[in-house]
């Protein structure tokens, strides 16, 4: 019996694919720039995908030879040794393969903080740009929204109206330039110091396509029509319609002494969402205000490090929390899901507790962690990982249907009660990693590193998801990356961007069954894919391990049966209807039911159905998507609205018996 089980297990293998998670391919960019600091190395700042699967980068780059993806671009900040910047909007299909870039920017630094898409046909970028003064040296290049748009530079004969710096920027999908704003008064230069001016912070969109725009605002006369003045120096949304014109102006019970410590100069600091379901406005950040001046939330001085809080529509403060303990953390991103709950990330050391939680780690090290709340500030969850090498951070967070995922960079790292370890070589330095949990209770569903070679380092910074079990990841490295089938060399700088697409292959889970009918007692094989473990689920409550089980039922009846099967990067369940003492599932019912075009790029057709039947589709992980019931023999769904995957198909009749089919989604 053992010889044979062995040989069955070796033809799976065979004949059966490996289901291994991959990154599918890698693109590097920006320039040949020496940089004074660290924090002006090229680098992916945010990503973000429309509903067609492209994706769009947002990034900080130098000026010499810049390069997108091999692609030459025009850049304008100073060559050589320089903290001068330019700001780089590139897009990609889902394949890789460069789409459009523009590039952002003049001689002095210039700095983007976010990037939104629409839901339409739009891409919203804010950011800050610095305009030379031509007396300085008339050489030096004016700022350039690419070759859409030249701001002229002023003299300081006549210093107004060319030396605004907060910009809010349309481009359509394709790259068409759309719109520019910038809003801040003519009388800009009046105001004492870079520190003191007004400041975007971040962006929001809602599924109409309207946008929120988060800033700090100086007291003046700005440049829309209605509800111009600002009287009192604050933190404000303004709400712009989809003509671009703003049509509200909210001011927020947030205040700090300076614009600039919410943003710093690169941004990253403070992160805003609106919830779609009551329009409630999420700040959260890292407060480094405290250092130079104050922040506060409703009248109150924030004294922490960390802090989140909602605010109403109209601006008042809801709630908010504090971080104590230890208090030593940072919020490095945020994200919100379709049910208004909150998704943080960052570094936190143990002992520091922030929403009712009080985070630990054996190692004593700083590490990433999540923590999720609920749209009233209830702690759903929260985790640490456990940094084995050296202190390390989640720079980066998306949350998908199921999942939420997050990005950073790492030496040696794990997560409480899992085995599933990123291991690095020691003293060789950092590498971006990728970990992915189950949104609903924080269960970690596997963990991916880059690799580079000894003496080199990458680094995360970037996430956003795609279609099933996809994400897309960047960040910068040094020296080169090894990604699948892809290697990246640095371009010559300290440090070049990285972009990479993360795919978990989508496998296919199946089972069979054989009965004794005088017993109630059923054997069930899971015949599907190859998977790590399977854990059957037999709808009387038992629940059972492994790849064949018998199972005997009290009594003859109807059960649902369920088997999840565990790979290395995802799990997939399913599941049928059978009746004690019956050798056969529900399904072959159905065989005669036929489905097309299967793989659809939209429509599915259903012919052959059983009167007054019915349909449902659900994801691999058992979420309903769509039901729908049908009178006649045939029918059809539209599935246009769902990403691209794997998807699963409920056949069930008037008797309440069922049966299940594959879907593939292009």
């Amino acid at each position: 019996m053992l010889k044979k089980l062995l040989f069955l297990t070796i033809t799976f293998l065979l004949i059966s694919p490996t289901i291994v998670a991959q990154w599918q391919w890698a693109i590097r960019g920006g320039s040949v720039n020496t940089m004074d600091r660290t924090t002006d190395y090229n680098n992916i700042n945010r990503i973000i995908t429309d509903q067609s699967g492209n994706i769009y980068i947002l990034g900080q780059v130098g000026g010499a030879s810049l390069k997108v993806a091999e692609v030459p671009l025009n850049a304008y900040s100073d060559f050589g040794t320089s903290n001068s910047l330019d700001i780089v909007i590139s897009s990609f299909k889902s394949d890789g393969s460069h789409r459009w870039s523009k590039v952002i920017g003049g001689r002095g630094d210039d700095y983007a903080y976010d990037i939104k898409y629409d839901g339409g046909n739009g891409i919203l970028v804010t950011g800050r740009v610095f305009n030379p003064a031509v007396d300085l040296n008339p050489s030096y290049q004016p700022v350039h929204f690419d070759m859409d748009t030249i701001l002229p530079q002023w003299t300081y004969l006549n210093p107004d109206t060319l030396r605004k710096q907060m910009f809010l920027i349309k481009y359509d999908t394709l790259g068409s330039f759309q719109w520019l704003h910038m809003p801040e008064p003519d009388t800009v230069t009046n105001v004492n110091g870079l520190v003191n001016n007004s400041f975007p912070i971040r962006l929001d969109v809602s599924s109409s396509g309207e946008i929120f725009w988060l800033c700090h605002l100086r007291s003046g006369v700005f440049g829309w029509g209605n509800n111009n003045t600002i009287t009192q120096a604050g933190n404000y949304i303004l709400k712009y319609d989809l003509q671009g014109q703003v049509s509200n102006v909210t001011r927020l019970e947030i205040n700090v002494g300076r614009g600039i410590d919410l943003t710093s100069l690169w941004g990253g600091i403070t992160h805003f969402s609106r919830n779609p379901l009551n329009g409630n406005y999420y700040i959260s950040g890292t407060n480094k205000a405290k250092q130079y001046t104050y922040l506060s939330l409703g009248g109150d001085t924030v004294s922490s490090n960390m802090y989140l809080a909602a605010f109403s529509p109209n601006g008042q403060l809801l709630w908010k929390k504090e971080s104590g303990g230890t208090d030593v953390g940072q919020i490095l991103d945020m994200d919100l899901d379709d049910n208004g709950d909150v998704y943080l990330t960052g570094d936190v050391w143990p002992g520091t507790e922030f929403g009712g939680h009080t985070f630990t780690s054996p190692s004593g090290k700083g590490a990433p962690y999540i923590s999720v709340f609920d749209s009233s500030g209830n702690n759903k969850w929260s985790l640490m990982g456990i940094s084995r090498q050296a202190s390390t951070e989640g720079s980066g967070i998306a949350v998908s249907d199921t999942e939420v995922a997050i990005t950073g960079y790492t030496g040696i790292l794990n997560w409480p009660n899992e085995t599933d370890t990123v291991t690095g070589v020691a003293n060789q330095g950092f590498d971006a990693f990728l970990a992915r949990f189950n949104k609903s209770n924080g269960e970690l569903i596997t963990m991916e590193r880059t690799e580079t070679p000894f003496g080199g380092a990458s680094y995360g910074n970037a996430i956003a998801a795609g279609s099933q079990n996809t994400y897309y990841l960047g960040g910068n490295f040094s020296m080169s990356m090894f990604l699948g089938q892809d290697t990246l060399y640095k371009v010559g700088s300290q440090r070049s961007f990285f972009l990479t697409k993360y795919e978990c292959d989508v496998p296919e889970a199946s089972m069979s069954v054989s009965g004794i009918n005088a017993t109630n007692t059923i054997n069930l094989v899971y015949t599907g894919d190859p998977a790590d473990s399977v854990k059957w689920y037999l709808g009387d409550g038992t629940q059972v391990w492994g790849d064949s089980i018998q199972h005997s039922y009290a009594a003859k009846g109807k059960y649902r049966v369920c088997a999840m099967a565990y790979f290395e990067c995802t799990e997939v369940t399913v599941c049928d209807s059978l009746v004690a003492g019956e050798i056969s599932l529900s399904e072959e019912g159905f065989v005669g039911v036929a489905i097309y075009p299967n793989p659809t790029n939209g429509v599915l057709n259903l012919e052959n159905l059983p009167k007054h039947s019915s349909v449902k589709l659900y994801n691999l992980n058992g979420k309903l998507l769509l039901q729908e019931a049908f009178n006649d023999e045939k029918a059809s769904l539209d599935l246009s609205q769902f990403s691209k995957g794997v998807y699963l198909l409920e056949l069930q009749n008037n008797r309440g018996e069922s049966g299940f089919r594959k879907i593939v989604k292009e």
